[in-house]
């Protein structure tokens, strides 16, 4: 371990440098007639475009969403083709209660530093 007590998670640092998230809401609320992938891609569109490339460059799309609705299991694919990352993109979702977003953040740095 070294001196300042910290430890290494991953082989190699990763860099978080830019983020968004959707709304909170209330323990069994309804986010009103918006399902998880419209609040995803409202959230996703704005932070795509604040980047310097095109979205079908990404190597795979990994989304954290604690209930994603019966007809879209995989929230991560649905969101992704929203976003226009390409059909051929690798999209997978975390589902851990309320840590699906940290979750999803530590699989990412993970597949990155590997």
């Amino acid at each position: 371990m070294p001196a300042t007590g910290s430890t290494t998670i991953h082989s190699r640092p990763v860099y978080l440098v830019d983020g968004a998230r959707t709304p909170f809401l209330k323990a069994r609320g309804r986010p009103g007639p918006f399902t998880a992938s419209d609040l995803a891609v409202q959230c996703g569109r704005p932070l795509l475009l604040r980047q310097p490339f095109d979205p079908a460059v990404l190597d795979q799309v990994i989304l954290g969403c604690v209930s994603p609705g019966a007809e879209e299991a995989n929230i991560a694919r649905v969101v992704a083709l929203r976003l226009g990352c390409g059909e051929q993109m690798p999209a997978w979702t975390v589902q851990r209660n309320c840590g699906s977003g940290m979750q999803a953040l530590d699989s990412a740095a993970g597949e990155i530093a590997a």
